[in-house]
C-alpha cells in the first residue's frame, strides 16, 4: 500500500513536468 501511495505522488509530478516541458516547447516554436 505504501508503494501504490508514492506511485499515485510520483505519476502526477512528471506529469507536471511532461506538460510544463511540452508548454516551453510551444513557447519556443512560437517565439521562431
Amino acid at each position: 500500500m505504501n508503494i501504490k501511495n508514492l506511485e499515485n505522488h510520483t505519476f502526477p509530478k512528471y506529469l507536471v513536468v511532461f506538460r510544463n516541458y511540452i508548454s516551453n516547447y510551444i513557447r519556443l516554436t512560437k517565439s521562431f
